[in-house]
This record gives structure tokens, sequence and C-alpha cells, in this order.
């Protein structure tokens, strides 16, 4: 009979009608699948300690409300990155100034990558309903530029969401991964903060 041939991501077989089947109310001839193998992708990670299990590879700027890693909030794990003032915190010797909390990595981008994908799972949180941010900057690593601001919100979310970007306009530079959180004051009634966990750079591609 008739031989079709197609790909999917299991390992190569065939499948076979030994009798007539009936297709769109007519019969047709016995048919031979032949089933090819895909090939599998290849993806290269390039943030480290992603998952925020250790305390490196991220610059926690010291502020009046630094950045730190945290158990109270995960979305897989055991740690998670917290960022911004929670409700519950001591207002601090200066409640009416303003706050930043930020969490940056710098990592070259390859020239030849085919698929650059940043994905990070967030849980932001508010009391705040004008003023304040929370966003995720790429920045030029050299003087802090903006090269794109590719998130920001002033949102509570009571669960994790995740985010993802194109990064492939960026292949070939250097670039700052950069988290930040803005308190326009520290009083308890008016604060925003922020969860992070799980953030990957990969360029995936087809061998």
């Amino acid at each position: 009979g008739t031989v079709i041939t197609f790909s999917l991501d299991t390992p190569s077989l065939a499948l076979s009608a030994p009798q007539p089947v009936t297709w769109n109310n007519s019969t047709a001839t016995p048919i031979t699948l032949t089933v090819a193998a895909a090939s599998s992708t290849q993806c290269t990670e390039y943030l480290r300690n992603g998952d925020f299990e250790r305390a490196s590879d991220w610059t926690l700027t010291t502020t009046d409300s630094t950045a730190r890693y945290t158990s109270a909030e995960v979305h897989q794990g055991s740690r998670a990155l917290q960022l911004g003032l929670l409700p519950s915190s001591s207002p601090g010797p200066k409640p009416a100034l303003e706050a930043f909390s930020t969490a940056y990595q710098d990592v070259r981008l390859p020239a030849d990558a085919q698929q650059l994908t940043l994905t990070l799972w967030v849980k932001p949180g508010t009391r705040d309903s004008n003023g304040d941010y929370q966003r995720l900057l790429l920045l030029n690593p050299r003087n802090d530029n903006l090269i794109a601001e590719l998130w920001r919100k002033l949102e509570n979310q009571t669960t994790w969401q995740q985010l993802s970007f194109d990064l492939m306009a960026y292949r070939g530079h250097t670039v700052r991964i950069y988290l930040e959180v803005n308190n326009d004051n520290q009083r308890p009634s008016d604060r925003t903060w922020l969860y992070v966990d799980d953030i990957s750079l990969r360029d995936c591609r087809i061998p």
C-alpha cells in the first residue's frame, strides 16, 4: 500500500493497517505508516544559579530594601529571590523615603544563537495603587544604560506566573539581567515586593 513518512518525538516504529479502512466515508486501501524519530533539541543555559539555591552569581545591591534569598515563597526547590519591602517588615528609620531593591547578573549572548529565550517565574505583591513598580530590564553592564524594559508592573498576585522573552535581537552582546522593585516610600501600608524563581536564559538548537 501507500507509504506515509512523518516525524514524532518517539522511537522509530511502523504501523500497518492489514484490512481496508474507512476514511471520510470512503474505502481506502491498506497503508503503512513509517514514523521516524525527531532530532532532539539541544539547549545551553547561560544564567548561573537561576533557581537561587546558592548564595552566589547574583549581585544584590545594598539599599534600604536589599534583595535577599528566601524560603518563605518558592516556585520550586527550597529558595527563591525576594525584592522590595514586605508589609510585615519593620518600617525602618526613614519611612517617607524612596527605596530600591535590585538583583542582577551579566551574561554574554552568543552571536550565533538560534533561539535565545529568557524565562522566569514571578509572584508580585503590593499594597500600593500608584508610584511603586516591579520590573525587569536589560542594561548595558559598562554604564548601566537602558537597553530594554522587558516587563513593568504594579500588581498583587496570589499565584506564580511565568514570563517569557525573546532575546534574539541582542545576540552577540553582553547584557545585564536586572530585576528591580521600587517603593516610593517605606510605610508598611504602602509597600511593594516581588518573588522571583527559576529564571533561565537558554539557546536551543536542532542539530
